[in-house]
């Protein structure tokens, strides 16, 4: 908000000491509150990402717990929720892993050995994306884009 109120007393011509909000800042404040996703390096996430996770496995939970023959809805909303945790934590562990295995060259100081191993890396972050798609996307484990198939 500070370089929104510079902005307004700069472009605007807005008073410096008037309380009164700018109309930079005014229509920043429209937008609410910024909403922080953030997992950290021990695949800790914050209080915004878990609400999202508890907001999306309820509404799935509404939509498929018949489907997924729970007992009823809480049921279904816990499994889904442990399942889309579970999915980010192992997402974030491989992401961390790959940034640290990129940077290992440049903390030793041997840029072909880290080359070589973010080319591997790469090869490996397909296989594992081509898996997930065989294994999540098709077949009978499939979802096909979030439509039950019938």
């Amino acid at each position: 908000m500070r370089n929104a109120r510079r902005a307004d007393i700069e472009y605007n011509g807005h008073d410096r000491n008037c309380p009164l909000d700018g109309p930079i800042a005014r229509r920043i404040k429209e937008y609410g509150r910024v909403k922080a996703f953030v997992v950290g390096p021990r695949a800790e996430m914050s209080s915004d990402l878990h609400s999202l996770i508890n907001c999306i496995s309820e509404r799935a939970a509404e939509v498929r717990w018949r489907g997924m023959l729970a007992t009823d809805v809480i049921t279904a909303k816990g499994v889904i929720k442990t399942m889309i945790t579970n999915s980010l934590g192992i997402l974030v562990a491989r992401a961390n892993a790959e940034c640290l295995e990129d940077r290992l060259g440049i903390m030793v100081g041997d840029g072909k050995a880290a080359f070589g191993r973010r080319r591997s890396a790469d090869a490996a972050n397909r296989e594992a994306y081509e898996e997930y798609i065989r294994h999540y996307c098709s077949g009978d484990g499939g979802h096909a884009g979030g439509r039950s198939r019938a």
